[in-house]
């Protein structure tokens, strides 16, 4: 579900997962172990950050 979400996002923002990586300042391919593991709170915080958006908005849709 995150990862679902993070790929909406980053769609909204014309950046692809490498990009958004790359910005965030993490590891290659990070983002796409998230479906089968959960990543770190400060980690999220980067890509929030990124995205412009809240960890939250990153959990849910609403």
């Amino acid at each position: 579900m995150l990862l679902e979400r993070i790929k909406e996002l980053c769609e909204e923002k014309h950046m692809s997962i490498a990009g958004l990586e790359k910005a965030a300042g993490i590891a290659n391919a990070t983002i796409r172990t998230w479906d089968k593991s959960n990543p770190r709170i400060d980690t999220l915080q980067k890509v929030a950050a990124v995205l412009e958006c809240s960890i939250n908005d990153l959990i849910s849709k609403e």
